[in-house]
């Protein structure tokens, strides 16, 4: 068993200031300024909204029509509450996430990278889609990340295939529980 760093929790109230430092970080970083596992945190009018709707997701009893359950966690050392990063899990796979969605979506944020935390993020997420039930996870990242090729292969991820899709290459890794 590996010694953790980092610690997986779900969103609360109290963690509104990290959140929003967090999402203050990836200001100009892209051109989109996504934040990919975010639960749409960069679109997100207020952070109630936000934590409502990861709320909402996180619950098969009301997660949107045509949607997937999917559990957020905000990664967190476990010495303090600065958010490093944040990471979803989807509990099951529509047609589009088969195809470059995937199970997974995580980011750490800019000024954290390149410290490891990505590979311990992915390794702890693995252990709750064990818990879930989930037995092949699928990861995908554009082929042009390779940081995030890292991550997934590092924790057993196979790559199937490359897709192209809106003009981008995806890369579709499987990793077995």
């Amino acid at each position: 068993m590996h010694q953790s760093r980092l610690i997986l929790t779900e969103p609360t109230s109290a963690d509104e200031a990290a959140v929003l430092a967090f999402r203050k970080r990836f200001t100009g970083h892209n051109s989109a300024g996504e934040i990919p596992g975010g639960a749409g945190l960069q679109t997100a009018e207020s952070y109630s909204e936000w934590l409502s709707t990861v709320r909402q997701y996180g619950s098969a009893k009301t997660v949107p029509l045509g949607r997937v359950q999917a559990s957020t966690y905000l990664a967190k050392p476990q010495e303090n509450g600065k958010v490093i990063g944040i990471i979803q899990i989807r509990h099951a796979l529509t047609p589009h996430l088969l195809q470059v969605g995937g199970h997974i979506g995580y980011s750490v944020s800019p000024d954290e990278r390149r410290r490891g935390y990505g590979t311990e993020m992915l390794r702890l997420a693995l252990e709750k889609c064990r818990e879930i039930g989930i037995t092949q996870v699928l990861v995908t990242c554009d082929k042009e990340n390779v940081a995030s090729a890292a991550v997934i292969q590092s924790n057993g991820g196979i790559l199937e295939n490359e897709i192209v899709f809106d003009g981008a290459t995806k890369q579709r890794y499987w990793i077995a529980l």
